[in-house]
C-alpha cells in the first residue's frame, strides 16, 4: 500500500525519482493524498503530556495538501499549514497551534527541525527536542490484546460491553452487552466500528450484510453471504459470545468460525483503523450526537 501511493504516475512501477519525492516530501503535492492512505503517527515526548498520542489518518480528509490525522483520546488534530510550510496540533484546522513543526518534509521525517510546543506561563513557543513523530506499525496480535476488556458508551442510553475473546471480527476483537444482546464489531468493508443488532433475516435488504466472527489466528477466507437468509450453520449460539446463556448445546471449543447474522448498525465510528473502539471517532446517525467512550 506504501508503494502504491509512492507511485504518482500510477503506472504500477516505482520509479526512483517517485520514491525519492514520496519519501522526502518536499514538496506537499507530492505526497499523494488522493491515495487510500492508512496511517498512524505516534506522538511522543512532549512537555504538555495531553499532546501526546495516537492521531489516525482521516481519510478523505485533506489540508494544506496534506493528509489530517485525529487523536480521538486528546482531540487534537495533526495537520499541515501551507501558509506558513509547519505541521500543527491544535484542536481545529487553521494557524493556531499547541505544538507546531516547521517543515516542509513529512510530519515523521523532519530532518533537522525540531518541534515548538506552546509554554501558557511564558505565552510563547520553545524548542522540545525530545519530541518525536514516528509512524505506528501496529502488530496486530499486541493491538488485539492492548484492546481494552471493557468499554462503555458516557451515554445512559447503551449498555456496557466487553470484549469476547477469541472471536474476532473484521480483524478486531468481538464486543458484547449482555443487558441489551448488541454487539460492538468492526466492518472491514467501510474501515468502521459499529454498534448493531444482529439478526437471523433481511427481508429488506436494508441491513449491512452478514457478518461471521472467526476465532484468532484461524481466519479463514472472506466469503460472500449473497442469502436472503442466514442458514443453520451460520446461525449464532449466543452461549459462545455471552457466558451467561447456558443452553446446552454443542462444544463450542470446537468452532473455528461462528455465524452472527445479518447487520444492522445502530450508531458507528468515522473511517479508522483502531484496533479498539475508544480510539475512533464516534457519532449516531439518528439522534446526531457524538458518542463517547470511557474504559472500565
Amino acid at each position: 500500500q506504501l508503494l502504491a501511493q509512492a507511485d504518482a504516475s500510477g503506472d504500477g512501477q516505482l520509479q526512483l525519482a517517485e520514491f525519492v519525492s514520496w519519501v522526502f516530501a518536499e514538496d506537499p503535492n507530492a505526497v499523494g493524498v488522493g491515495a487510500a492512505g492508512d496511517f498512524t503517527l505516534l506522538i511522543s515526548g512532549c512537555s504538555r503530556e495531553f499532546l501526546n498520542g495516537e492521531y489516525v489518518q482521516e481519510k478523505g480528509r485533506v489540508y494544506g495538501g496534506r493528509p489530517v490525522f485525529y487523536c480521538a483520546a486528546n482531540k487534537r488534530l495533526l495537520f499541515y499549514n501551507k501558509n506558513f510550510d509547519r505541521w500543527q496540533i491544535f484542536s481545529k484546522p487553521g494557524k493556531l497551534s499547541n505544538c507546531r513543526l516547521y517543515t516542509k518534509r513529512a510530519a515523521h521525517m523532519p530532518a533537522d527541525a525540531v518541534w515548538e510546543v506552546w509554554q501558557p506561563k511564558e505565552k510563547a513557543f520553545a524548542d522540545e527536542s525530545s519530541v518525536t513523530c514516528k509512524i505506528l506499525v501496529p502488530d496486530r496480535k499486541e493491538e488485539i490484546a492492548k484492546a481494552p476488556d471493557i468499554v462503555r458508551p458516557m451515554k445512559e442510553s447503551y449498555g456496557t460491553y466487553s470484549k469476547r475473546m477469541p472471536w474476532i471480527v473484521g480483524k478486531r476483537p468481538l464486543y458484547f452487552c449482555s443487558s441489551d444482546s448488541t454487539f460492538l464489531v468492526y466492518n472491514e468493508k467501510v474501515q468502521k466500528w459499529c454498534i448493531c443488532n444482529f439478526e437471523p433475516d433481511d427481508p429488506d435488504g436494508k441491513s449491512d450484510g452478514a457478518f461471521v466472527a472467526d476465532r484468532e489466528n484461524l481466519e479463514r477466507d472472506e466469503v460472500e453471504h449473497n442469502v436472503t437468509k442466514v442458514p443453520k450453520y451460520m446461525k449464532m449460539d449466543k452461549r459462545m459470545v455471552d457466558p451467561t446463556n447456558t443452553e446446552e448445546t454443542y462444544d463450542w471449543a470446537m468452532i473455528a468460525r461462528l455465524g452472527l447474522g445479518f447487520c444492522f448498525p445502530i450508531g458507528w465510528s468515522e473511517v479508522t483503523s483502531a484496533y479498539s473502539p475508544e480510539k475512533a471517532t464516534w457519532y449516531h446517525p439518528e439522534e446526531s450526537f457524538l458518542i463517547e467512550w470511557e474504559v472500565l
